[in-house]
């Protein structure tokens, strides 16, 4: 969806049309062989939250996010857009975005089977997770962590909210946080912090810092690297090791990014999406991905395993 006026901030900017885009970022149209089952956002919430105890807020960031990065698809009504018409709400500033939420249809096999890699919680949930610390000004500790980069608030529409945006943004009890990044903050804070590692032998398997991930294969773009290990999907998610937290990114096990990309040109070299075929083919060889673990991460070369051809 585009925006069809702009506002500052968010305040009373509600929404008044969608527009849709049948097709793909690059314009060719998404196809399958079977036509999908798609369900509607209030099935698709009543599904998950019997399952997952999720709320319309986390669904919303899901939504947000997208299935390569950890979320679940988003669509508009097939039986008017047809199948697999993309819902492009962003740029929407709409404080309560539970206005956007009513237009949005999933596929069911997806939220059948959706196992989310990264949860989030409310303002509301996070002060009272932290109301066990009685001597603790809540408000001023939250703003401090955000301030500092190690919580981020996150509003589906407006990015933010005005614990870091300021007034022209949505209130405060808007904005949805990741429970990686609390506990990492609760581990931190409240206790004594992650163990220690038992002896150096440990520590050479901590796991590599994603710079060195974005140097070693280097087949993909900068930019791109950047936001898919900020990010991780599912598809991503056996090689990272320990939480992403901005500004605090995860380690990574080399080898399993190697097997994970293979998987990933198995599955997509001959996708209907040109964008995800283009990324797969640039992705080199097996024997070309085992000879970039043996010769940068040898202490990971166990854990190399690539899926079958």
């Amino acid at each position: 969806m585009k925006r069809k006026s702009e506002g500052k901030g968010c305040k009373n900017n509600a929404v008044s049309e969608f527009q849709v885009d049948k097709g793909t970022d690059d314009g060719s149209p998404l196809q399958s062989q079977e036509s999908p089952q798609y369900i509607h956002y209030v099935s698709a919430l009543k599904i998950l939250s019997e399952r997952l105890g999720t709320t319309p807020g986390e669904l919303a960031v899901w939504g947000m996010m997208g299935w390569d990065f950890g979320g679940l698809d988003v669509y508009r009504n097939p039986k008017v857009f047809g199948p697999f018409a993309p819902l492009h709400y962003q740029g929407y500033f709409v404080a309560d975005y539970r206005q956007l939420l009513v237009a949005w249809w999933f596929l069911l096999d997806q939220v059948k089977n959706f196992k989310p890699t990264h949860r989030y919680i409310s303002s509301s949930q996070l002060i009272e997770r932290w109301s066990e610390h009685p001597n603790l000004n809540m408000e001023a500790f939250i703003h401090c962590k955000i301030v500092e980069g190690e919580l981020l608030d996150l509003h589906p529409s407006c990015g933010g909210t005005q614990w870091s945006k300021g007034d022209d943004f949505p209130p405060k009890e808007w904005a949805m946080f990741s429970l990686d990044q609390i506990k990492q903050i609760e581990a931190e804070c409240f206790h004594e912090g992650p163990p220690s590692c038992k002896d150096e032998g440990d520590k050479q398997r901590l796991g590599v810092s994603a710079q060195r991930i974005i140097e070693v294969f280097s087949f993909w773009k900068k930019d791109r690297w950047k936001n898919i290990l900020s990010r991780p999907g599912q598809w991503l998610e056996d090689a990272r090791i320990g939480p992403v937290v901005h500004r605090k990114a995860a380690l990574w096990n080399p080898a399993e990014v190697a097997n994970c990309l293979w998987t990933y040109r198995l599955k997509y070299s001959e996708a209907a999406n040109k964008q995800m075929r283009f990324a797969a083919r640039l992705i080199p060889s097996k024997e070309e991905l085992e000879k970039l673990v043996r010769e940068n991460f040898p202490e990971w070369q166990q854990d190399w395993q690539p899926d079958l051809d």
